[in-house]
């Protein structure tokens, strides 16, 4: 009956409809309305049936596809999991886990080959960066209300019991704000991600939009500023040295120095503002730097030690591995043992932990290989891999597949944004 139900609405949806559940839901992957299942993943789905159900030629045809590198890495993620399947030593292998996970990942591909027939029509395209963008003030908006309050001795944060997630943050104190995400990098990460794809859909439109892309770029910047996310400042940094021409326009070749001793000067002023935080970085007293750089070897390591170099402990499995087995850190997790909620916040080595050296050999690659036509997006991911791990994150693999049409896609004629 439920079946039934999805594929009615599915296929009665109308397309701008899908798009609208798609991106208003793609903050909240902190929500979650089953184990595992959250908000996000059911705009995702919503998006890919309204796809599906819209052109039936939106299938798997993977012997089409130019992106080997990531077939080739479905491959190895069902190969190395049965590797561990049939090895009785594996106790923390759940086979059911491993079903999941993978169905995930084909789920994950369908979305990167076919949302291309999201932007057959200029219009849809151009509905969805203006949603985007007003989803961006409504997430920002939440984020300088949770840092007001605070002035007031209100210290309240936007966390449902049983449907998000919550951190060691404590209630009675002043906190990073981190909006509708259960941490600031997480707010950080959605905010430079989302001007990635913005940025680079404005520049290869030449729309009139100027006004318009300003304004979200410095009210997400201020957020970000507010967030004191050390990562968040050096992506943004990183959107504008990346996207200077689109957002200075003629006046960086009128005022080229004035611009440049601003920017250094807006660049000190954050050093300033987060001098003790940099310094604590240094002398290696941060725990959230730790846990990302030095945890990050640590982990490694301890896959190495336990020969799960190549094939890693199993898609989806690394939690049940830490769990099941003794292990201490001094910096991976700050009370130097493991929980269920224990995150790893590094994307190398969460694709390292559950499919290997080999299985993060190949992740690379497809990752170059899409992006080699325009680098910086590849070094922007690259860098934002640091803050966060995102193996089936839906804002991250929306964010990629519309990236890769924007640049490998054919060229669309031009659109021009209200």
């Amino acid at each position: 009956m439920v079946k039934n139900s999805w594929i009615f609405f599915a296929k009665n949806l109308n397309m701008k409809t899908a798009i609208w559940f798609v991106i208003v839901l793609l903050p909240f992957f902190n929500f979650f309305i089953a184990p595992n299942v959250s908000f996000a993943d059911v705009g995702l789905l919503i998006g890919c049936m309204a796809v599906f159900f819209r052109d039936y030629k939106s299938i798997y045809i993977l012997r089409k596809t130019k992106h080997k590198y990531l077939i080739i890495l479905l491959i190895w993620t069902v190969l190395s999991s049965l590797f561990l399947l049939l090895n009785p030593a594996n106790d923390h292998v759940n086979y059911l886990g491993i079903i999941n996970n993978s169905l995930r990942f084909l789920f994950i591909i369908y979305l990167f080959i076919n949302l291309r027939f999201f932007f057959r029509n200029n219009s849809l395209t151009n509905y969805t960066i203006i949603v985007w963008i007003k989803v961006i003030y409504f997430v920002c908006f939440l984020g300088f209300i949770e840092y007001l309050l605070q002035f007031v001795g209100v210290y309240y944060s936007y966390y449902v019991d049983g449907i998000t997630t919550t951190t060691s943050r404590v209630s009675s104190q002043s906190f990073r704000i981190s909006s509708v995400f259960n941490e600031p990098s997480y707010l950080v990460i959605y905010l430079n991600i989302s001007l990635i794809v913005i940025s680079e859909y404005y520049k290869q439109n030449k729309a009139t939009f100027r006004m318009n892309y300003k304004r979200v770029l410095y009210t997400s910047l201020l957020t970000i500023l507010l967030a004191q996310s050390l990562l968040g400042i050096a992506l943004i940094i990183l959107v504008l040295v990346l996207y200077k021409d689109l957002i200075f326009g003629k006046s960086l070749r009128k005022n080229g120095m004035k611009i440049g001793l601003g920017f250094s000067f807006v660049a000190g002023v954050l050093i300033y503002l987060n001098f003790d935080r940099i310094q604590a970085v240094y002398a290696l007293e941060d725990g959230s730097a730790n846990h990302r750089l030095l945890g990050s070897v640590e982990l490694a390591n301890k896959i190495i030690e336990k020969n799960y170099l190549l094939t890693g402990v199993g898609i989806g499995q690394q939690k049940q591995f830490l769990l099941e087995n003794t292990l201490i850190f001094n910096n991976h997790f700050f009370n130097k043992k493991v929980s269920r909620n224990s995150g790893i916040n590094n994307m190398f080595v969460l694709i390292f932990f559950q499919i290997g050296i080999v299985g993060l050999t190949l992740y690379l690659f497809f990752l170059y290989d899409t992006f080699k036509e325009n680098k910086k997006i590849f070094l922007f991911l690259i860098v934002s891999g640091f803050g966060w791990a995102f193996t089936f994150n839906p804002l991250y693999w929306f964010c990629i597949s519309i990236l890769n049409i924007l640049i490998n896609g054919r060229k669309k004629n031009l659109v021009y944004l209200n």
